[in-house]
C-alpha cells in the first residue's frame, strides 16, 4: 500500500470511529406502510431514494453497516406538531425535493402539504433532537462516502495497467506500425511484442533451430521449430510512448486487414535490461549490477500486467505480460497492388517459372551484389481509373539510379516485365 493510501485508510478509520462512539445515530422508528383514514385502505409504502437498514449495500464492511442499522425510511413518518395523516392526504400532498447535495448529505427528503389552518404541514425527518442532530447524520454521511473511497480506490489502484491501449498504422509499402504507450515503465525499457492470432485463427512462423541449440540437442539439429510471430529491441522513450518498426509477415507479405490478438512482454533481469532500468526499477543487484534470474521490479506497483514467475511464489519475481487487441487498418488500393506484384512469381521467356516471388528475387540480388544493386522506393500509378497499373522500384544498379517496371491487371490479377531489369528481377531457378 503506498503512504498516500495508507494515510487516507486510517483518516478513514478514525473518522468512522469519532463519528460511531461520539455521535450514535438512532433515528426514529417508523411504520412501514402509511396511516390511513378509517373506512380506507391502506396505501401501500412509498419508494424512495433514501437509505433503509436492508438495503445498504451488500459490499459495506460490518462496523460501517452497524452505526446505521436504525437508518429507516423517513418519508412515511407521521406528521409532527399533532396533525394527523388524515389532513394531509386529504388537503393533498406536496413534495419538495431538496438539491442532490442536501439529499445525498442528510438521507432524508421533506414531504409537505396543507393542512385545514391554511397552514403548509412538514412530516417528521424522524430525527429526535437529542438522538441525533443533522449536522450528526451528514457527518456519518460523509464518513461513508471517504470510507468507500478508501475501501474501493484501493482495488481499482491495485489494478492499474502497464501498458495502455495499442493502434496500429499503415507505413511506405502497406507495413504496419504498432504503437501504444507504457505507464511507471523508465526511459529505455526494452520490450518484445508477438503477434498471436487474428480473430480466431491462430498465426505461426516456422523457422529452422539455431545450430548452436542443436549442440545441446543433436536430434534437433535441421529441425523447424513453429512459434509466434515476434519482434524484439521495442524501446519506451522518456514519454513512455513505444513503437514497432514497419511488421510484415516471415514472408514478406503484408498483413491482412483485420483484428488481431497480441502481446506485450518484457523481464527485468541484467540480460534484458540496462543496468541503469534495472536500478529504476527497484531490482536487487550486486556490485556488478547483476540481477537474479527471476527478478522483482519493487518500484513497480500491483497490475494485472504483472504476473508471477512462479505461480507458487507470487512475490518472488515478476514480468511483464501484457495480452491486447489491436486493429490493423485495410490497405489503401496502391499498396496492395505493390503488394501483389512483390508476390507474384512469373514465367520469363526462355528460362521458365521462377521459383520464389519477385520480392525474394529483389532482396536475393541486394544480398548477393555486395552493395552493386540497392532497392530504394516502390511506387503505383494508373494512367486511367480502369486501365492497368504500373509498378515501379527505383533502385541503384551499379553507380547508375535506375528503375524496374511491372504492370499489374486487377481485373485478371496478371503480373508482366515491362524492362529487361524487370525481367532479371523476376526470376530464380530452383536449388
Amino acid at each position: 500500500m503506498r503512504a498516500y493510501q495508507r494515510d487516507a485508510y486510517h483518516f478513514g478509520k478514525r473518522a468512522l470511529e469519532f463519528t460511531t462512539q461520539t455521535m450514535p445515530l438512532k433515528l426514529r422508528q417508523v411504520p412501514t406502510t402509511s396511516e390511513t383514514p378509517s373506512g380506507q385502505a391502506p396505501r401501500p409504502p412509498r419508494r424512495t431514494g433514501g437509505w433503509s437498514a436492508g438495503a445498504m449495500p451488500p459490499a459495506w464492511p460490518r462496523d460501517v453497516i452497524e452505526p446505521a442499522a436504525h437508518l429507516v425510511n423517513p418519508r412515511s413518518a407521521s406528521t409532527s406538531s399533532g396533525r394527523s395523516a388524515a389532513s394531509t392526504v386529504i388537503a393533498g400532498r406536496r413534495r419538495r425535493r431538496r438539491s442532490a447535495w442536501s439529499r445525498s448529505s442528510t438521507c432524508v427528503e421533506e414531504e409537505g402539504g396543507i393542512d385545514g389552518d391554511g397552514k403548509r404541514a412538514k412530516t417528521d425527518l424522524g430525527v429526535a433532537r437529542g438522538d441525533a442532530s443533522p449536522s450528526g447524520t451528514m457527518r456519518v454521511a460523509l464518513a461513508f462516502t471517504l470510507a468507500s473511497s478508501v475501501l474501493f480506490g484501493r482495488s481499482a489502484l491495485a489494478s492499474e495497467p502497464i501498458i495502455g491501449q495499442l493502434s496500429a498504422r499503415r507505413v511506405e509499402g502497406g507495413a504496419v506500425v504498432i504503437e501504444g504507450r507504457a505507464q511507471h515503465l523508465p526511459a529505455g525499457t526494452k520490450l518484445a511484442i508477438e503477434i498471436l492470432r487474428q480473430d480466431s485463427r491462430e498465426i505461426f512462423r516456422q523457422d529452422r533451430i539455431p545450430d548452436d541449440w542443436a549442440r545441446f540437442a543433436p536430434e534437433l539439429k535441421g529441425k523447424i521449430q513453429k512459434s509466434h510471430y515476434r519482434e524484439d529491441d521495442i524501446i519506451v522513450d522518456g514519454t513512455g510512448h513505444f513503437e514497432t518498426p514497419p511488421l510484415t509477415t516471415q514472408s514478406g507479405t503484408i498483413w491482412s486487414p483485420g483484428k488481431y490478438r497480441v502481446q506485450i512482454e518484457s523481464h527485468f533481469s541484467k540480460a534484458w535490461q540496462s543496468c541503469d532500468v534495472v536500478k529504476q526499477l527497484g531490482v536487487d543487484t550486486d556490485s556488478q549490477c547483476r540481477t537474479s534470474i527471476d527478478p522483482n521490479p519493487t518500484k513497480l506497483p500491483v497490475s494485472p500486467d504483472l504476473v508471477a514467475a512462479d505461480p507458487e511464489f507470487p512475490n518472488a519475481g515478476r514480468y511483464l505480460k501484457a495480452p491486447r487487441e489491436v486493429a490493423f487498418p485495410a490497405l489503401s488500393e496502391d499498396s496492395a497492388v505493390i503488394d501483389a506484384v512483390k508476390n507474384a512469381r512469373l514465367t520469363v521467356q526462355g528460362k521458365g517459372r521462377s521459383a520464389d516471388p519477385i520480392r525474394n528475387v529483389v532482396a536475393y540480388f541486394e544480398k548477393g551484389s555486395s552493395g552493386a544493386f540497392t532497392p530504394r522506393a516502390w511506387s503505383a500509378k494508373r494512367s486511367s481509373p480502369s486501365g492497368p497499373w504500373v509498378v515501379t522500384l527505383d533502385c541503384v544498379d551499379g553507380q547508375e539510379r535506375k528503375q524496374a517496371q511491372w504492370e499489374y491487371d486487377p481485373k485478371t490479377k496478371t503480373v508482366k516485365y515491362l524492362d529487361p531489369l524487370a525481367k532479371t528481377l523476376s526470376w530464380l531457378p530452383r536449388d
